[in-house]
């Protein structure tokens, strides 16, 4: 039996109000633009579906689509969601898990690149984190039922409390991976790990599953839906489309796969296999009563590009965070989609104006802002710029940071300090932009690189 390791919960933060004002001044010049409001919503079901490892190139109702792949699923959710074509994830996996389970930065949570279970000093979320499922506990409409089926990836796999991790954050059920299926705490060998042979983690009890691991997440997810007590939050983080790249089952597949296919078309087949099975979770999903957000956890590796070029997974440029999301079901009054700087950590203040928790009483500094706003139609308070930043080592966010800030059109980017690369995203809005030589500038280039520098900086000060 796990455990239970304490946590600082919501009304406990009351008691250390100035430590934690000292630790987080105030909120970054971007989201000081889009203040926060009382909950505008309530009691619809939540579910959140993340993908792994995948950019916006992919999808083709996407302005930025370079390699488009037929994905009949994600073409249906399209035609019935809000899509925001300037949605932004962190760089990694475990730094955006942790961003949208707490509503805060990767400066703030301190998961600054993913948890390496290879590497022990990399460190999981803290304990003291509040989680959405915790957040939930506040909420006047509760109580309210929480699972997750899927990755987890936000502890250090060598704690001998790490099976239990979701629990110990909050969860009601965990059923999943705690990290990619390559990693486990009782398997052997681990280079015969993947998709058909992985650990499952079942409220902390381990075993091996040799089914398909998209299909049995798939399936835990609908058994959710199924039996979940209303109003329930349900977190869905696929461990698709990440490596160990592979030829998936056969039967599930539309087409055959060379047995000599590139990482990237591997990578295709295992999207098409999720596009496959996301069609029997959605279809058991009722729309009329639940908020669905899909949305990504960072841009395409290197390795699995199509067309490889300045920006992927692991970088603070475009093709690293930019990502898609889609947002579908109860308070969305239409399809449509929104060119509003959106960040995976509005998720979090997403759920709360669901569930009537108000978060204008919220002690600790959040960088997420509700999504229901751009939902509704025209009028939605917009951010004016957004910042993506990631570390080498969690829980010391001041050592090597990497920095980059956009706005509507313009991007900065700031490598640890190094020499500053400007972009102009509406010059160069397909693929990754190319730095703008300097002679090039204009008037505006020249007014936009010193207020994003004004803001970058404005930014350091209070993000700590």
């Amino acid at each position: 039996m796990s455990k239970r390791r304490w946590r600082l919960q919501p009304h406990d933060i009351l008691l250390v109000a100035a430590c934690w004002g000292c630790h987080s001044p105030e909120p970054g010049p971007c989201e000081a633009s889009v203040p926060l409001t009382a909950p505008t919503s309530g009691g619809h079901n939540v579910v959140v579906i993340l993908i792994d490892d995948l950019g916006v190139e992919r999808f083709s109702q996407y302005p930025d689509a370079t390699v488009p792949l037929a994905l009949p699923t994600f073409e249906a959710l399209g035609s019935q969601s809000v899509r925001f074509d300037a949605a932004y994830s962190d760089t990694t996996c475990s730094p955006t898990r942790a961003s949208l389970l707490t509503g805060r930065r990767p400066r703030r949570h301190g998961i600054g690149r993913f948890v390496d279970s290879r590497d022990p000093d990399q460190e999981g979320l803290s304990d003291d984190a509040v989680t959405i499922a915790e957040m939930l506990r506040e909420s006047p409409l509760g109580p309210w039922s929480t699972a997750i089926t899927g990755k987890w990836h936000l502890d250090q796999l060598a704690d001998a409390d790490a099976a239990f991790g979701p629990l110990d954050q909050g969860f009601d059920t965990f059923r999943g991976t705690l990290g990619n299926p390559n990693a486990a705490v009782t398997l052997r060998p681990k280079s015969e790990l993947g998709y058909s042979r992985w650990e499952y983690d079942v409220d902390g009890v381990l075993s091996e599953n040799t089914s398909y691991l998209t299909t049995v997440t798939t399936d835990d997810a609908i058994e959710q839906v199924r039996t979940l007590s209303e109003p329930f939050f349900l977190y869905v983080p696929y461990n698709a489309a990440h490596a160990p790249f592979h030829i998936p089952p056969p039967e599930l597949l539309p087409n055959a796969v060379p047995t000599d296919a590139t990482d990237a078309e591997l990578q295709d087949a295992m999207l098409q296999v999720l596009d496959r099975e996301l069609a029997r979770l959605v279809s058991e999903i009722d729309l009329t009563d639940t908020l669905l957000i899909v949305t990504s956890d960072n841009g395409t590796p290197a390795e699995s590009q199509h067309e490889p070029g300045g920006g992927h997974k692991s970088s603070v440029r475009e093709g690293g965070v930019h990502v898609p999301m889609w947002v579908a079901g109860a308070g969305v009054e239409g399809p449509g989609s929104s060119d509003a700087l959106v960040y995976v950590a509005d998720v979090f203040a997403t759920v709360a104006d669901v569930a009537g928790v108000d978060l204008r009483d919220w002690t600790e500094i959040l960088d997420g802002r509700s999504l229901l706003p751009h939902l509704s139609g025209e009028g939605a308070p917009r951010r004016t710029c957004l910042v993506a930043e990631q570390f080498p080592k969690n829980g010391k966010p001041g050592r090597g940071l990497d920095l980059s800030i956009r706005d509507d059109a313009h991007l900065l980017i700031d490598k640890a300090g190094d020499r500053k690369e400007y972009r102009d995203l509406g010059r160069d809005r397909v693929g990754e932009p190319s730095e703008l030589p300097k002679d090039t500038w204009t008037e505006a280039d020249e007014a936009a690189f010193e207020r994003l520098t004004r803001w970058l900086r404005e930014d350091q000060r209070a993000v700590r």
